[in-house]
């Protein structure tokens, strides 16, 4: 008999970090499954205690109620993308959970590459069926971290209207000392368009004005580094492009429904980010990040 394979699975906050060197993370309690694909550098994965080296590439893979700390390592920037899930009732061919590995090393044809990089596309455009095809999606990699998969290729590139795609150039180019406000004139600029264009444009590739995208983008930025780091918010706001830390925390509250303190708070304690941006706002993030911007 026909039985439904649709899988029931809820996610959090989900996304793509470059950590500095020497930066750590945690510690934190784990409040669902985390899958984080290494993809540069690397780190030391503390979880219950007993550290795993993790170096690119790899999967890290934590469970609800388990206490991580993520230690980078010096050599050089480290990358990672990260999706949060809830799962409902996990297939029973998947081995029991107390026996996941806390790191699975992966090979030069190992199919979980693209299998994220299919996920976090799946949740970046929530298409008809997003749901069932991204919960499939962590099915998919949960089986080949821990029963043993390989494809042939590797993970694509994403690419984005070709004007959305020179603006990533023209950020990536404005940010090489430092991040600091392009004002909308001089994305144009880059760009090659009017600003009426570039409006028309980012409203219907990204969802809102090229100054709202520029400033959310900075603003992610200076999320992870809340998240990772013990700085003062004076330095944030300076490191992410904004004239002080009242400015910085004003625009910080719009964009994720409250201060940065609280924000840093929350999400050491485990919970969600709560970004209230338009998903659009997670392709710049991704291209900036497979590019490579950074401190």
């Amino acid at each position: 008999m026909y039985k439904s394979c649709i899988v029931a699975m809820a996610f959090g906050h989900w996304g793509f970090d470059r950590h500095a060197p020497g930066a750590v993370v945690g510690p934190r309690i784990l409040r669902d499954v985390d899958l984080i694909l290494i993809t540069g550098g690397g780190l030391s994965w503390e979880l219950d205690g007993i550290v795993h080296a993790a170096n690119a590439p790899c999967l890290l893979i934590g469970r609800p109620g388990q206490t991580f700390t993520m230690r980078f390592t010096d050599g050089g920037e480290s990358r990672n993308l990260f999706v949060h899930c809830q799962p409902g009732r996990l297939p029973d061919w998947l081995p029991d959970p107390a026996a996941w590995p806390a790191v699975r090393r992966l090979g030069p044809t190992e199919v979980i590459p693209p299998l994220m990089h299919h996920l976090a596309w799946l949740l970046e455009h929530r298409g008809a069926g997003w749901e069932a095809l991204a919960g499939g999606a962590v099915i998919q990699i949960l089986g080949a971290a821990l029963l043993g998969a390989e494809a042939g290729g590797h993970a694509q590139r994403h690419h984005l209207h070709p004007v959305i795609e020179d603006l990533v150039s023209a950020l990536l180019r404005g940010w090489q000392d430092g991040m600091r406000r392009i004002t909308v004139d001089d994305l144009a600029a880059a760009v090659g368009r009017s600003p009426s264009q570039l409006h028309r444009l980012c409203m219907r590739e990204i969802g809102c004005p090229p100054a709202e995208a520029e400033r959310l983008v900075r603003l992610e930025h200076a999320a992870a580094r809340l998240a990772d780091r013990g700085e003062d918010l004076g330095t944030i706001a300076a490191a992410t492009g904004f004239s002080d830390a009242f400015h910085f925390s004003k625009a910080f509250r719009a964009a994720y429904g409250r201060p940065p303190s609280a924000f840093r708070r929350t999400v050491r304690a485990g919970g969600e980010w709560g970004f209230r941006g338009p998903a659009g706002i997670r392709a710049l993030c991704r291209r900036l990040w497979e590019e490579g911007t950074g401190d």
